[in-house]
Formats: structure tokens, C-alpha cells, sequence
């Protein structure tokens, strides 16, 4: 996991460097040619967490159920909780902050999906 916050943080780093265009992003771009960018991020997200899944032959069994719809959920869930920092004008250093937390708390749940889902 602590990796996961270091590659965020770099993310992090980036988009406070470029905030007020993030922000606009973010919170202003309704009826933009880029209105659809959380929506773009959480696809290529979904895509390649079900490839993810695949190549590690885990995918629907009697106990869990891994489609598209479940994945573009939670993917969708945890690029808002990233991204909400930004949208609520959160300083950077508090976002960073608030970086091991999210992470701790998306890849808990990951993990404990990990340990319910059987290879195919």
C-alpha cells in the first residue's frame, strides 16, 4: 500500500502544481468538450482492472461477483474520493494527508475481495 500512496502523491503533486486548472476540471468544465473526465479516468480504470482480474484468473465464482458494473462502482468511488480534495479546495499538504487513509481504506477492500474470490 505504501507504494499505491507514493504513486498518488506523485499524482497529487502534479495536480496541486496545475490546481485552478484542475479545479476548473473538476468543478467547471459542465458542458465542456471535457465534462466526461472522471468518467474517462474510471473507464480506462475499469479496463484495466478487469484485465488485472483476468491475468490473475480470478473473476465471478459462487461467492463474489466481479463484472463491469461492480468495478466501475468502486473505481468511480475512488477517483471521486481522490479528486474530492481538489473539488473542495483542500490544501495540498492536508490532501496529502488524507492520501494514506483513502488508500488504506480502498485497498482494504480490495484486499478482502482478493481473499473471498477464487481463481477460475
Amino acid at each position: 500500500m505504501e507504494a499505491i500512496a507514493e504513486d498518488l502523491a506523485v499524482m497529487y503533486d502534479f495536480i496541486y502544481k496545475n490546481f485552478d486548472l484542475f479545479r476548473i476540471l473538476l468543478i467547471g468544465a459542465g458542458g465542456s468538450a471535457h465534462s466526461d473526465f472522471i468518467h474517462v479516468l474510471v473507464k480506462h480504470e475499469v479496463n484495466h482492472t478487469l484485465a488485472y482480474l483476468e491475468r490473475l484468473g480470478i473473476g465471478r465464482d459462487g461467492n463474489m461477483r466481479l463484472d463491469t458494473t461492480v468495478i466501475h462502482t468502486i473505481s468511480e468511488g475512488y477517483f471521486n474520493a481522490l479528486l474530492e480534495q481538489v473539488c473542495r479546495g483542500i490544501s495540498h499538504g492536508e490532501a496529502l494527508g488524507n492520501l494514506d487513509f483513502i488508500v488504506t481504506f480502498y485497498a482494504g477492500g480490495w484486499l478482502n475481495v482478493f481473499g473471498r474470490c477464487r481463481p477460475l
